[in-house]
């Protein structure tokens, strides 16, 4: 049983992406010349929907995914159902750094070759720098018309903190 409210979305203006956004939502952006990680009421979007390649913007709940095509962005809004009655498969994708430092309300992580990424701190508490960082996905899964199963949408769900 599908009960997942997924909805098919093109956009022209950051404005339509402010109106129709997850509330209490994180926002990870593929731009022109930069990854942008952060809350959403922290993006200053007037300044990066030009540049916008990719965005997921994402809570427990539900997700706006967007991507450039012919100048515009398209993409779709997948609400899952509150009885979870889609069938659906969570997994955990680890993000780069090794090394976890606290800026404020931000953490940077550090990998030993050099690279590194700032996203928000979106939990309570010290950082444990033995742990690392992950986003949960939710993958969704479908079946085919020889009746295999096979995976038909992917979403952010949220950061976790785990060893």
């Amino acid at each position: 049983m599908n009960n997942t409210i997924t909805k098919s979305l093109v956009y022209d203006s950051n404005e339509a992406i402010i109106k129709n956004a997850p509330k209490n939502s994180y926002v990870v952006a593929w731009l022109d010349d930069s990854l942008v990680i952060d809350t959403f009421d922290s993006v200053k979007w007037p300044d990066v929907f030009t540049k916008i390649q990719r965005v997921r913007i994402f809570n427990e709940k539900e997700e706006l995914h967007l991507w450039r095509s012919k100048g515009l962005l398209r993409g779709r809004l997948k609400v899952d159902p509150e009885d979870n009655s889609e069938e659906s498969i969570d997994a955990k994708q680890l993000l780069w750094g090794t090394t976890i430092k606290e800026e404020g309300d931000y953490l940077q992580l550090t990998e030993d070759r050099g690279t590194y990424l700032k996203i928000p701190k979106f939990f309570e508490g010290e950082v444990d720098p033995n742990k690392r960082i992950f986003i949960q996905t939710r993958n969704y899964i479908g079946y085919t018309t020889a009746h295999h199963a096979t995976f038909i949408d992917c979403r952010f769900v949220k950061f976790v903190v785990e060893n």
